[in-house]
């Protein structure tokens, strides 16, 4: 999805599979899916099991308030298929368009500050191209280190320091990492998800 495997082409658009029955909690990693500004469709599968719990989704209304197609499909029975390819083909052929950012303001200005950092070589990693925005913001949300790693091998020491004072300041303003991403991402969902889904 991030295009950064030379082995494997370009990803043309992704389809996010959810289980009716459990829409915000799926919704959170198509929240993720979203940031990276690819074409992407939305497949509301097993809507069969969540009528059986009286669960009622207006899809048109999650597709407006989602801003990308929901095709209604149950897979299981093959119904919806044909749907979904047709989708799939019309959404290949447009470009997404950058989401509006799930993250608080602080969170926002931190990664800001972390971008402007990394692009102007403070932190030493010898990178000829800046990260993409989704990609700092994991550095930011990434506590272990690995991203850090994995991504900026050359880096020095004056990375972890940028990013250990940026999560400090993110910690005063009440947004603690990695925290803040569970908090932001599902309110998010909730948001999407008002007027969309009855329970009984």
């Amino acid at each position: 999805l991030l295009g950064r495997r030379e082995d494997f082409a370009a990803v043309e658009a992704v389809v996010c599979i959810v289980d009716a029955g459990n829409l915000e909690r799926n919704l959170y990693l198509v929240s993720q899916v979203l940031e990276l500004q690819r074409p992407t469709l939305l497949a509301l599968n097993m809507l069969d099991v969540a009528r059986q719990h009286r669960i009622s989704i207006d899809a048109k209304r999650l597709e407006a308030q989602l801003g990308i197609p929901v095709v209604e499909i149950q897979a299981n029975r093959g119904l919806g298929i044909e749907d979904l390819k047709a989708a799939l083909a019309e959404v290949a052929c447009r470009s997404a368009e950058a989401p509006q950012s799930p993250f608080p303001e602080a969170f926002q200005h931190e990664v800001s500050r972390l971008e402007s950092f990394l692009h102007s070589d403070a932190a030493g990693d010898g990178r000829s191209r800046p990260l993409p925005r989704y990609l700092v913001e994991r550095l930011l949300l990434d506590v272990g280190g690995w991203l850090q790693k994995a991504l900026l091998p050359q880096a020095d020491g004056r990375l972890a320091v940028a990013l250990d004072a940026a999560r400090g300041r993110l910690a005063k303003s009440g947004c603690r990492v990695p925290n803040v991403e569970a908090d932001a991402r599902y309110a998010w969902a909730r948001e999407k998800l008002s007027g969309v889904v009855t329970h009984p």
